[in-house]
């Protein structure tokens, strides 16, 4: 009898750990994520690293905001267009606003809302939220934090989001070509005086023996 009750106990117990964990996947696969793609691009002549801040899997989307936080004496905000708003909040076609960016040394606060009441609800699936330009320091790497990141409904429900990091990674500047190219142009004007200098020699070498009068003349 007590074998048949630990034996009941213990499926009971299998049973509640399956249900939670079907549970937690469930939520997780419901719930809206945030991810973010880093790619240098050229930008009016200059070479800048762009952040995409992407959201997948959500439903009713409103509004949305964060701080992003990084380490400033690796990368800074571009002075001009520091973030574009993405395609996906206003592809519900409620009419989007979105505040001045607020920027410090280490971080970057941005957020965006949609107005009015018609249509009333707000966008649905996948897309890009916005787009965020850098400009590199110096040779490191820089994690992006999501900070005060919420997205929310439009009538100001919170939506229940998984936020992502990011990373820049700025590589060394390599010199070693610049040693190898003029290495290569010295080694070329050796060559070339090597060259010189023995050609120089065989001549005289020959006009030397055209003036000789051979023996047993």
């Amino acid at each position: 009898m007590n074998r048949l009750a630990n034996l009941l106990l213990i499926f009971a117990a299998i049973a509640c750990s399956a249900l939670l964990t079907a549970s937690a996947l469930a939520a997780q696969e419901g719930a809206a994520s945030i991810t973010t793609t880093t790619e240098e691009v050229d930008r009016d002549g200059e070479r800048v690293i762009r952040i995409d801040v992407s959201v997948e899997n959500v439903s009713n989307l409103g509004a949305f905001q964060f701080v992003m936080n990084f380490d400033g004496e690796v990368v800074h905000p571009t002075e001009d267009n520091t973030v574009q708003i993405g395609e996906f909040l206003a592809s519900s076609d409620r009419e989007v606003f979105c505040p001045e960016t607020v920027i410090d040394a280490n971080a970057l606060r941005y957020y965006c809302v949609t107005l009015g009441e018609e249509p009333p609800d707000g966008a649905e699936g996948s897309g890009l939220l916005a787009s965020i330009f850098f400009t590199a320091n110096e040779s490191g790497s820089t994690t992006l934090d999501f900070t005060r990141a919420q997205l929310a409904t439009p009538e100001g429900d919170p939506i229940d989001t998984t936020w992502e990091p990011g990373e820049i990674v700025i590589p060394a500047e390599d010199n070693d070509g610049g040693w190898a190219m003029w290495a290569a142009i010295g080694g070329a004007v050796v060559l070339v005086g090597v060259v010189a200098i023995a050609g120089l020699s065989l001549y005289r070498r020959r006009r030397a023996n055209t003036g000789q009068v051979p023996l047993g003349q």
